[in-house]
């Protein structure tokens, strides 16, 4: 995983995606450039005792490492970010959100709910994940993860990789940005195998990213096709850029 200091400091450089306002995209750039520095202190959100149980995932592949017992909402670290966002985004305070039931809604919520408090507590809890996933990704074997959910923090899958030279499908999570390894010809969230249940839209103005769909279950996942002789795609950029052609879709019903 990149870091979260690479992470920002690609994604300011980046213009907006189309569908998405200057504004809108401006506001992401800046939380993202607040995260690498109000992370610094993540293990006060989440403590080092949950790495003592990293081990046990390679024996119990249906159990994601971290549970909402693990998580301490109330920490320091999340509501210094709070203020930060507060400065962002001024309205935030007057409507009187509580960070700490907002960070809690988020870890416990689907990835599509649309409540307020799940959105603003994506926006605290993110950066914090983001550090427990990269501690664990050197600590975990996910080989015996079969699993179309995040074995770190059990969130779903938010976009996936088509790497260039293995042609692996990597499933990235939407709450704490670990990536796992996932057969291709598969729904990560029903499970459906059937190929003739399963396809792929594409944009041709943008070829490098494309909205896998599953019939059965009619979910659709943002993919990014890596391109040969390239870094590792900016996937957080990726994924807005695929959200023209991911509403497009919904709003035909397909």
């Amino acid at each position: 995983m990149p870091s979260l200091a690479e992470v920002a400091g690609r994604l300011c450089r980046q213009p907006p995606p189309k569908g998405i306002s200057p504004e809108g995209f401006r506001f992401f750039q800046e939380l993202w450039a607040h995260y690498p520095s109000c992370s610094e202190q993540w293990t006060r959100v989440i403590p080092a005792a949950v790495w003592d149980r990293a081990s046990p995932l390679r024996s119990k592949p249906g159990e994601p490492l971290l549970g909402i017992e693990d998580i301490r909402f109330d920490a320091l670290p999340i509501l210094r970010l709070w203020k930060r966002l507060v400065g962002l985004f001024e309205p935030l305070e007057e409507a009187g959100m509580d960070p700490v039931v907002a960070s809690r809604s988020f870890f416990a919520s689907r990835l599509d709910d649309p409540d307020p408090k799940v959105l603003i507590g994506g926006c605290l809890l993110r950066p914090f994940l983001y550090r427990a996933a990269q501690k664990a990704s050197s600590l975990i074997d996910t080989d015996g993860w079969t699993g179309g959910t995040c074995p770190v923090c059990g969130g779903a899958a938010y976009h996936g990789l088509i790497q260039s030279d293995t042609r692996q499908r990597i499933l990235a999570c939407g709450k704490c940005h670990f990536m796992w390894s996932f057969p291709r010809i598969r729904c990560p969230f029903c499970d459906n195998a059937d190929q003739e249940l399963l396809g792929f839209y594409l944009d041709e103005e943008e070829p490098r990213v494309r909205i896998d769909f599953c019939r059965a279950c009619r979910r659709l996942l943002p993919v990014t096709i890596q391109e040969e002789g390239t870094g590792f795609p900016l996937l957080v950029y990726d994924h807005l850029v695929a959200n023209n052609l991911q509403r497009s879709i919904e709003r035909r019903g397909s």
